[in-house]
């Protein structure tokens, strides 16, 4: 039994009996009781948990259209179909929320009956799932490459008044606002009536500044993993810098009043040397590395957006508090403030050993944690003194790293050489 199933089972023990000193049977009617609680907390987490599925199974698209009384969801799955048997046939079972496969579609399904649902149809297998079980044949089921899937809900408004149809229901609402908070940083291409969710720069200018800024700064982390394990980040011109760097040498030097911000550093999450480019455009640089196997590409469907590990942004101007944004399989938890980085510094780091409560969106504290925690620390260090080291050099861009070197003067410059250390992964 994981640690996570374990921790799962124990928030839930009040709730069911013991057979046995190794088993655990939970009242699948009692889970739901606290799903709802839960939904009365944070609404769309049937949803949420849908499109973190989808990421799981990199999935290229996933598409939702609400009715009144209905919500229909179509992820397809392209080059990597999924077997839907194990899920089906412990569907109630709430170890399998747990599950390393299946874990974020047994929650999405749970979550949506303790919102009201009241059964999930499955059009394409000929299935009806409710809380009594699986209506329908699986004998013959076969890996799917589309999954089409339809939530439908009773009726609780009276059909005859005509003006609950001139607005949308307050579900949409709330399932719309969850999965723009919480979703905007999963690799496939996710949309809710037509609407982008996935894709767009809105996640990480909320928390990095919408506006440009030279005095701003960021390293970004390419890696191999695979895409289960990254999170989007925006086609590079939407963010792109006034003096691009890799490896310590620039690269690229733009204007100023082109730039999103003064500087950004492009890094490997295993501190391996990357190929410098060979030219001064930075698209035919990152389609090589991804061709080369140095960096895992995203979905065709996100056109020239990136997958990668995370970003260190540090808006120098900026007074937010630091803070570190975990993410995991696409979805963003709560983020964990941290004082030890000067304010403006907001990290985002996606991995697939985050642990989460029962509630899934706030990050336990423990040995893996400090961890993950403590290699963005490092990297933060780094991206400073390396910074602090560039903007000595005589030959730097002048006009475009004035600002920059300006606000960094007063902070106490880091001499000593900083080790690379390698993702924990």
């Amino acid at each position: 039994m994981n640690r996570e199933l374990d921790q799962l089972l124990q928030e839930l023990r009040e709730e069911g009996w013991l057979e046995s000193a190794g088993s655990f049977t939970l009242d699948a009617a009692k889970a739901r009781e606290k799903l709802a609680l839960r939904q009365s907390r944070e609404a769309g987490l049937w949803l949420v948990k849908l499109i973190q599925c989808a990421h799981l199974w990199q999935a290229s698209s996933l598409h939702f259209r609400q009715k009144r009384e209905q919500a229909m969801a179509t992820l397809r799955l392209g080059a990597q179909p999924v077997d839907l048997g194990p899920w089906l046939a412990r569907l109630h079972q709430v170890e399998m929320m747990a599950d390393p496969l299946y874990g974020p579609l047994a929650t999405a399904f749970q979550a949506a009956l303790a919102d009201g649902c009241d059964y999930l149809e499955l059009p394409e297998l000929g299935l009806r799932l409710d809380a009594a079980g699986v209506h329908g044949s699986t004998d013959k089921l076969e890996p799917l490459a589309q999954l089409e899937l339809t939530f439908h809900y009773l009726r609780q408004q009276p059909w005859w008044n005509p003006l609950l149809h001139l607005r949308p229901p307050r579900r949409a609402l709330e399932n719309f606002l969850s999965a723009s908070r919480k979703a905007g940083l999963s690799l496939p291409h996710v949309a809710m009536d037509r609407f982008p969710i996935s894709g767009s720069q809105g996640m990480l200018h909320k928390k990095s500044g919408a506006s440009p800024s030279l005095g701003r700064l960021e390293r970004v982390w390419l890696s191999a993993a695979p895409a289960r394990e990254l999170m989007l980040y925006p086609p590079p011109p939407a963010r792109r810098g006034a003096v691009e760097e890799v490896a310590g040498r620039i690269t690229q030097v733009v204007p100023g009043a082109q730039a999103y911000q003064a500087l950004r550093q492009w890094r490997h999450e295993q501190a391996d040397a990357l190929p410098m480019p060979g030219g001064r455009e930075l698209q035919p640089w990152l389609e090589q590395l991804q061709g080369g196997g140095h960096n895992t590409p995203p979905p065709s469907s996100q056109h020239d957006a990136l997958a990668v590990r995370g970003l260190i942004c540090w808006d120098t101007d900026s007074q937010v508090p630091a803070s570190i944004l975990p993410v995991k399989y696409g979805i963003l938890l709560d983020a964990m403030p941290f004082t030890s980085l000067p304010v403006g510094a907001t990290i985002w780091l996606s991995s697939s050993k985050w642990r989460t409560d029962i509630h899934q969106k706030k990050v336990i504290n423990d040995e893996v944690c400090r961890q993950l925690c403590n290699w963005c620390l490092d990297q933060f260090d780094q991206l400073e003194a390396e910074a602090q080291a560039l903007l000595q050099w005589p030959e730097r861009p002048q006009e475009q790293l004035a600002h920059l070197k300006t606000l960094l003067s007063k902070r106490p410059r880091q001499l000593a050489a900083l080790k690379s250390s390698p993702y924990p992964g």
